[in-house]
């Protein structure tokens, strides 16, 4: 059973109102057509790191998430029991996570 709330907004919507009537009413010049709105027109440009930025974020969207090569190639080395793991390698990883972590670099 649906259940209708009116008025709820219109305090809210009739203020808006109010000071958009305010806004465009003072003040106007030759610049504002009939409906209310300015001549001018608005424009947008991107700065050159803009621009590439959205190239290169086009060309990382088409790559694939996983590098099925890579994993495939792991998955045989770890089959075939060649896979090492180098724990010296692992702790300077932790730790060069743990200091970007905290904005540090070593």
């Amino acid at each position: 059973m649906p259940i209708e709330i009116n008025g709820l907004n219109s305090q809210r919507t009739q203020l808006s109102n109010d000071r958009q009537i305010r806004k465009t009413g003072k003040g106007s010049t030759g610049s504002q057509n009939a409906a209310g709105a300015t001549a001018d027109t608005d424009s947008v440009t991107l700065t050159d790191t803009a621009a590439r930025l959205r190239t290169i974020e086009k060309g990382l969207a088409q790559q694939p998430v996983v590098d099925v090569d890579r994993v495939q190639a792991m998955e045989t080395s770890i089959r075939n029991g060649e896979y090492r793991i180098e724990p010296e390698r692992v702790a300077d990883k932790i730790i060069e996570l743990e200091d970007a972590m905290d904005g540090q670099r070593r």
